[in-house]
């Protein structure tokens, strides 16, 4: 039995029969299990991931979390363990993340308050804004997420505060060009062009594509609720295909590049808040990004 050291020194059991333990099925596929795992005595939560893609989310994690950017870094869960197994596939414990995903945008109220559309317009550009940071950061570096759609975020919202933090999950699919890390569900695709074009994957660098995806599902699933004055400006940018996941798309976007839609929603936020991005980040963001 080992154990994992949490906040305040503590430090809860992550193995072996234990009473203290609740376990949680989450995911349950052929070729992977995710647990949500509950310590009784503690009430704290984590993840379990076991499976046979999990040693290349913990690279992408480990990599990302190298990057000289702390909005990135922030922007991912903590991974507490990472091991390999003599009698079956790696498993890796991280951080339990207790928000809302993507999908539930229309759950939070400063993305659906209309009692205030300045203030909901502007929720909607910071929205955006973090999106686009986290995916310009890995494209500068020629990385990848591949799978950046609504249920890989999780928005921890705090209501007594009106504010909310980004966090990006699940990176199994993550390509790293610039250093030919190529993950083993993205190479088992290989070869096969069909399955390629379904996922939106290529063998070649092409930027734009995370956002793409991700912005083709908000405005198709928001378009009710989000600015009309901000869809507009998007909808024209994404390139949509006809199949399973239509923004998913195999060649790049420059328009949704993460330089492009933070240089729009620079744009936005002058002409109607009087507000650069450089007001809102650190000076060694506008240094790196001339904003």
């Amino acid at each position: 039995m080992s154990s994992i050291n949490l906040p305040l020194g503590k430090s809860t059991q992550t193995g072996g029969s234990n009473k203290c333990l609740e376990m949680t099925t989450i995911i349950k596929k052929d070729y992977s299990h995710t647990y949500i795992v509950t310590d009784k005595i503690s009430e704290f939560k984590y993840i379990v991931k076991k499976g046979k893609y999990v040693g290349d989310e913990f690279y992408a994690y480990s990599r990302l979390k190298l990057m000289d950017s702390q909005v990135v870094r922030m922007a991912l869960p903590k991974i507490y363990s990472f091991k390999f197994s003599k009698d079956g596939p790696p498993v890796m414990i991280q951080e339990y993340i207790e928000g809302l995903s993507g999908y539930d945008l229309g759950k939070i109220d400063i993305f659906v308050d209309k009692s205030d559309p300045k203030k909901t317009e502007y929720v909607w550009l910071m929205f955006l804004l973090k999106l686009a940071y986290f995916i310009n950061e890995l494209e500068k570096s020629k990385i990848q997420h591949n799978d950046f759609y609504l249920g890989n975020i999780i928005l921890v919202y705090s209501k007594a505060l009106k504010k909310f933090d980004l966090y990006i999950i699940d990176m199994e699919t993550m390509v790293d060009y610039k250093n030919k890390h190529f993950p083993l569900m993205f190479r088992e695709a290989m070869g096969n062009n069909k399955e390629m074009i379904r996922m939106g994957w290529s063998e070649k660098f092409h930027i734009g594509s995370d956002l793409n995806q991700i912005l083709g599902e908000i405005l198709e699933k928001y378009e009710k609720i989000m600015p009309k004055f901000l869809y507009d400006k998007l909808k024209p940018l994404i390139i949509v295909h006809d199949k399973e996941f239509p923004y998913a798309i195999s060649e790049k976007n420059q328009e949704t590049s993460g330089d492009e839609i933070m240089v729009l929603v620079n744009h936005l936020l002058i002409k109607r808040h009087k507000v650069r991005i450089r007001d809102i980040f650190s000076d060694d963001f506008v240094s790196n990004h001339g904003y």
